[in-house]
């Protein structure tokens, strides 16, 4: 006699196959978001270890250049105004004030380099004092030469003014009085190496930007971490309010020095060209860094200056990772190789660079739940000793 299958027996394998399918398309769907998972953690390390080599390839033939930070320090940092050097001191995580890395524009003031006396008092006969001196006595005090010439109105002063370079360098040295008395002080006899001076650097544990320059003096590179782009990744309607909606990368430049005389010009006759000294740096377009100013002429048709500080920005990476919390100590604050008075300072400048990798969600935001993105964070943290010989 045939039997058929009862309605609870069919209702009970239905059952027990719903359950069976249910939980082999949870398994599914955890193992696939498992896999989406460990791919986005790798991908995180692997990017931000290749950051990290891929900076020390770039800065390893480098040093600090004091000279830029001795810059930076007398323009400030962000706008309207703002004495400290740091990351937080404006919305955008860099400066945004134009130093002209020491290039002296025709259109801009020219004045003469500092000289500085440890005298208690300026000078005789000289004028604009920069005020700057030393806790302990006996003072000093760096001036500027009596020929200033097409100061902008209202400024009396190089304080808040991009300075032409090897300035920092200035103030390692102390003219004292006119000892010979011809064409002032500066380059007499009496003029003696203190080997001790000011700091170049405001804050050596929040700075914000990284200025290098080559062992032979004549190539620089600049690295900055910067807000590029962001987006409602969570669709919240809101851009930007999560740490992986903003994208912060870093942004390099490399520039390249020349002998081109005051005028920057390596086809201008008398301009000064051939000196001995480089006096101008432009943007290096043979490593295709190539700038919008002026070019420095004599065959090198793609080296032209910068025309602001938006001028030379090029990507450090890729878009999958976005560096935040970007900082970095820089030791030591002075140029060990002036202050050779100074001898707790005589040691291999490094610098100490920390940051969290996330991801960006604008590629990861389709795999990933938008409210998880955050969480995929890795904190690293790494000293390069730069080279220089001392």
């Amino acid at each position: 006699m045939k039997r058929w299958f009862t309605l609870t027996e069919v209702l009970i394998v239905t059952v027990i196959a719903s359950i069976i399918l249910t939980v082999a398309i949870q398994l599914y769907q955890t193992m696939l978001q498992t896999k989406i998972n460990v791919a986005a953690r790798q991908s995180l390390i692997k990017n931000s270890y290749y950051f990290l080599e891929r900076l020390n390839q770039q800065i390893k033939n480098y040093t600090i250049d004091y000279e830029e930070y001795f810059n930076r320090k007398m323009v400030w940092c962000d706008s309207p105004s703002s004495a400290w050097f740091r990351r937080d001191v404006g919305s955008n995580g860099y400066c945004d004030r134009f130093t002209y890395y020491g290039n002296r524009f025709l259109s801009q003031p020219q004045w003469s380099l500092y000289y500085c006396s440890s005298e208690n008092s300026i000078p005789g006969g000289e004028s604009n004092p920069v005020i700057y001196g030393v806790s302990s006595s006996p003072w000093q005090w760096c001036v500027l030469g009596t020929n200033l010439v097409n100061f902008p109105s209202g400024v009396s002063s190089p304080v808040n003014y991009p300075q032409p370079y090897w300035e920092y360098k200035q103030q390692f040295l102390d003219y004292r009085w006119d000892a010979d008395g011809l064409s002032g002080i500066v380059f007499d006899d009496d003029d003696v190496d203190l080997g001790t001076s000011l700091t170049a650097i405001w804050d050596p544990q929040d700075v914000a930007e990284l200025y290098l320059i080559s062992q032979d003096g004549k190539r620089r590179l600049f690295l900055r971490n910067r807000l590029i782009a962001s987006g409602d990744w969570n669709n919240n309607g809101i851009v930007g309010d999560s740490v992986s909606e903003k994208l912060y990368t870093l942004e390099i430049l490399r520039l390249k020095g020349f002998d081109a005389g005051t005028d920057h010009n390596l086809d201008t006759v008398g301009g000064g060209t051939y000196d001995g000294k480089i006096d101008t740096w432009a943007c290096d377009g043979g490593e295709g860094f190539v700038c919008n100013w002026a070019g420095v002429g004599g065959g090198y048709t793609s080296y032209k200056l910068p025309a602001d500080v938006f001028d030379w920005r090029v990507e450090f990476f890729g878009r999958d990772i976005t560096i935040t919390g970007f900082r970095m100590e820089i030791y030591p604050l002075k140029n060990p190789s002036y202050a050779w008075a100074e001898t707790d300072i005589q040691i291999n400048p490094y610098v100490k660079i920390r940051f969290q990798a996330n991801l960006y969600g604008e590629w990861w935001h389709r795999k990933i739940n938008p409210s998880l993105l955050d969480k995929y964070q890795l904190d690293l943290q790494t000293t390069f000793n730069i080279r220089e010989n001392y």
